[in-house]
């Protein structure tokens, strides 16, 4: 029998790019720019001199289900080859999306599934 190895991911930024998603909205809606070099702590937001109202308010935004599917996967999750037996997974999906962008992101993970 081969042992099953589980992965737990969180999509946002890890399966797709959320780091320019935040930069737009936060330079159109608060007047306030940013890079992924600036995205380097948990609370960041702080640092690059947002509230945390407006951090909020920005990740809400980038969940819209018109934005998620816009988006195109990262290169991160590819399957083993080279010597040694199979290795079989499972892969956890995990996210803090609100309702609204349930539909939209199962589509995604539906739409690229096996690449």
């Amino acid at each position: 029998m081969i042992p099953v190895r589980r992965i737990l991911v969180d999509i946002d930024s890890t399966l797709y790019a959320m780091v320019p998603l935040f930069s737009k909205h936060a330079a159109v809606k608060y007047g306030i720019h940013f890079s992924h070099e600036d995205y380097d702590h948990w609370d960041y937001w702080q640092k690059i001199g947002m509230t945390l109202e407006q951090w909020l308010e920005t990740i809400d935004a980038s969940h819209d289900p018109a934005l998620v599917m816009a988006n195109k996967p990262l290169p991160v999750l590819s399957r083993r080859s080279g010597p040694g037996p199979p290795r079989v997974s499972k892969v956890h999906i995990v996210s803090d999306r609100k309702p609204v962008s349930f539909d939209a992101t199962k589509q995604w993970l539906d739409k690229y599934r096996s690449t």
